[in-house]
């Protein structure tokens, strides 16, 4: 299928100091699977089977219809053979494609046919089947799979990174990682049976546990995926506006009746809302003290006026709920 995705305007932490070449990248999917198949889902909920204009699927996902961001991920979508497009412009409408309802719609525990059509969307991307067929189920690493990418696909740096960290928790839920390509030696079998042995996998349920106590009050979420930041390993879930949250995996805990049921007797943590940390070139982060907590945000130092406007909207969006909170706390003061 023809990827018709942009440059990502966004990518984690860079193993090494970012290089500006000023080449423009091929397509490749701004999000991850993971985070493909969510969104469908959220299109699901409001829309069911129906067809929908784009802006106002841009609204279910807390997307401004004027965003390249929208643009960006429902370009992804549609890399993944999650969606089909009609129309142009204000006209567009979009439908999840069969492939999408395969997966969203089985709920069986063990389903095949909903592992055959997440494996399929997994590989649909061009650069993603790409990688498959020249490493198989072994790959390299990053700085490996980076020299590959820049040297062979005609990358930059930055988009690289991005690539490989989407290919990467890709490949996770698809488990894609278990099949043996025609590289496969004793060494790679013994790392990837090693990683398919972590209970915290992309896909499992999990509750944020602090101090005994669970930080997501509606419930576990579904781990993304795992990323490091200044020695510390953080995993990503989606939080209830649609954008990504991070928390420690140090206070991770695998979704059971206890996590998930167990009273909510403190106020949630502030999740960090990027995946950039103060040391990652290219990035700047503030962090202003409010009463016994403290928020912090990160943004990278250099933003086109489009990412300024989504940065905006997010950040009203943050103070919208905020707002809520403090009037959910002083309605019922005899709670």
């Amino acid at each position: 299928m023809a990827e018709t995705t942009t440059e990502s305007s966004s990518e984690p932490i860079p193993s090494s100091p970012r290089r500006r070449t000023g080449r423009r990248s091929p397509n490749f999917p701004y999000v991850d699977l993971p985070t493909a198949i969510e969104r469908a889902r959220q299109l699901y909920a409001h829309e069911n089977r129906n067809s929908a204009p784009a802006d106002v699927v841009a609204a279910h996902w807390n997307y401004s219809p004027t965003s390249s961001s929208t643009d960006k991920v429902l370009g992804a979508l549609n890399a993944y053979g999650l969606i089909a497009s009609e129309g142009a412009g204000a006209e567009r409408t979009v439908r999840l494609t069969s492939r999408a309802l395969d997966i969203i719609e089985d709920e069986r525990d063990d389903s095949p046919e909903r592992e055959s059509a997440i494996r399929a969307a997994a590989l649909d991307p061009a650069i993603f089947s790409e990688i498959r067929r020249e490493y198989g189920g072994q790959l390299p690493s990053d700085a490996t799979l980076r020299t590959w990418l820049v040297r062979q696909r005609n990358f930059n740096q930055r988009s690289a990174n991005a690539v490989i960290a989407n290919y990467r928790a890709t490949i996770g839920i698809a488990n894609l990682d278990l099949e043996r390509g025609n590289a496969d030696n004793g060494q790679g079998q013994q790392e990837s049976d090693s990683e398919d042995d972590s209970e915290f996998a992309p896909g499992s349920k999990v509750q944020w546990m602090s101090q005994d106590v669970a930080q997501f009050p509606e419930g576990p979420r579904e781990l993304i995926r795992t990323e490091e930041h200044a020695g510390e390993l953080y995993g990503v879930v989606l939080q209830p506006d649609g954008t990504e949250g991070f928390f420690p995996m140090s206070e991770a805990q695998i979704a059971s009746p206890e996590t998930a049921d167990r009273p909510i007797a403190l106020p949630p943590k502030l999740m960090v809302p990027t995946a950039a940390s103060p040391a990652t070139p290219g990035v700047k982060s503030d962090t202003y003290s409010i009463g016994s907590g403290q928020a912090t945000i990160t943004w990278p130092e250099k933003l086109t006026a489009d990412e300024c406007s989504d940065l905006e909207y997010f950040l009203n969006g943050v103070l919208r709920k905020a707002k809520r909170a403090v009037t959910d706390n002083h309605s019922n003061p005899e709670d």
